[in-house]
């Protein structure tokens, strides 16, 4: 149980961080909703930053999802296994979401390596920086299936 103690404050800055980034997403809309509105002008670049902020909250938010169990599942065939056999399947699909985590950090690798020389039209930030949130995304879910991992080892 170590592990939970020093992944804990991991999880919360991560649950902290979508939700600041979630409620950025709305200020900005609020903002570009008012100013076309009432001013008749609107923000160029708000679209482009709900965007980027949007896949930078899917790739936090399935980590924390997969953590807390919250993502969609079918459990029929689990629930038909025995208690001993439940325990594996879950060792299966704990390593298949560590498996996904490593391969797709090592491709989001490349795409930062090839998206790092363009630049945002709205923002005026290398592109590298937005698709860096499917890296960090992935290394957070890289952790969090390996204490999966540990913590049913250690259940059986």
């Amino acid at each position: 149980m170590k592990i939970n103690k020093w992944l804990d404050p991991i999880h919360r800055t991560f649950a902290y961080s979508i939700a600041i980034l979630f409620a950025l997403m709305v200020i900005v809309g609020f903002l570009q909703v008012t100013n076309r509105y009432f001013f008749n002008s609107s923000l160029s670049w708000s679209e482009e930053f709900q965007k980027f902020a949007h896949i930078w909250l899917i790739c936090l938010t399935i980590p924390l999802a997969y953590k807390n169990s919250a993502h969609l599942g079918m459990d029929i065939i689990y629930k038909k296994l025995s208690i001993k056999n439940q325990s594996r399947f879950m060792q299966l699909v704990n390593s298949l979401w560590l498996l996904t985590g490593v391969v797709l950090a090592v491709y989001s690798l490349e795409l930062i390596r090839v998206a790092r020389t363009q630049v945002s039209p709205g923002l005026g930030i290398s592109m590298g920086w937005i698709y860096a949130g499917l890296f960090i995304g992935n290394i957070y879910l890289i952790i969090t299936a390996i204490q999966k991992l540990i913590q049913n080892s250690q259940s059986t």
